[in-house]
């Protein structure tokens, strides 16, 4: 396991620097102290994570570079998709049953699918591990719901958006938490994981981006009170989304149902820190969730 230990060291700086290079828009690429600053911040919490928590910090990295390369790839944002993505799908599917009944070993695999193995071990020698196996499922189901969305070319609706965010946020915020070392009794009396609000914050963030490659996150009732239709909704450029009135009025009102769920993460902000024992752990998880706080504030000031 110490070779392994290291190895999702290297992969998790690897993985850093793919997603934070991919993450800065093609004309700002010129910039290179953004995207420096940009890698640099989450190298920083990488090596404190792993100095300071060692066997909590191996799995919250190998947790992040299985599903960030992978889910690259599912999106259609890797350069080098595979040749056949249903065949794909069903090789992750298959590695995940095998994970969350337990019995997923070295041998079975190979390339970052080795991670799933960091994250099994480690999950049990800290106790974590069924909660783990449950939320790390429920993730990959997500993602694969989310290619079916693209593939199919739907809208969703309101409720099945909904539904989404929440079981979302819950699955990867919890598992974030948990891993980090929270009090799971506290965790669920605060209860702000279960909000959607940090899902429904990405999906208006990267709502032209994922508009371009043909996956919406806007209720389909909105919609087609708009009278907008797929095709006219993921086919046009940034500054259509932008200017069009109807999808600006959309993403306008969409913005201001999610500040209404942040002034309830907001009044619960001092109890979840304090549901960490760990200071470190707090200064980590805190972080994360502040990073998502400044991105609505952008995304408010963009469209205002």
């Amino acid at each position: 396991m110490i070779t392994l230990f290291f190895e999702t060291v290297i992969r998790t700086l690897l993985t850093i620097t793919q997603a934070s290079w991919r993450r800065i828009p093609e004309k700002t690429r010129f910039n290179k102290l953004k995207w420096v600053w940009f890698y640099l911040k989450w190298l920083f919490l990488v090596f404190i994570i792993m100095l300071l928590i060692p066997r909590r910090g191996v799995i919250f990295c190998a947790l992040y570079s299985w599903f960030r390369p992978v889910d690259d790839i599912i999106d259609g944002e890797d350069p080098n998709p595979p040749t056949c993505m249903s065949d794909y799908i069903t090789q992750k599917d298959d590695m995940i049953k095998l994970f969350v009944d337990g019995t997923l070993r070295l041998e079975n695999v190979s390339g970052i699918d080795r991670l799933l193995v960091v994250i099994q071990h480690f999950a049990r020698s800290i106790g974590i591990a069924e909660e783990i196996r449950k939320y790390v499922s429920i993730v990959w189901k997500h993602m694969v719901d989310e290619y079916q969305w693209r593939v199919n070319k739907k809208i969703p609706t309101s409720l099945e958006l909904n539904e989404f965010a929440c079981s979302q946020d819950e699955a990867i915020f919890r598992s974030a938490a948990l891993v980090l070392g929270v009090d799971g009794r506290m965790l669920n009396q605060i209860g702000i994981d279960r909000l959607g609000v940090f899902t429904k914050t990405d999906w208006i963030s990267d709502l032209v981006a994922d508009l371009k490659i043909g996956l919406v996150h806007l209720p389909r009732e909105v919609c087609v009170a708009a009278s907008i239709t797929y095709p006219n909704i993921t086919f046009r450029n940034a500054t259509y989304a932008g200017k069009h009135s109807q999808i600006r009025v959309i993403i306008v009102e969409e913005i201001q149902r999610l500040d209404v769920l942040w002034q309830k993460v907001y009044s619960k902000k001092e109890a979840l820190y304090l549901a960490f024992t760990n200071k470190i752990s707090r200064i980590i998880y805190v972080k994360i969730m502040n990073d998502f706080e400044l991105s609505f504030r952008k995304i408010q000031t963009k469209y205002r």
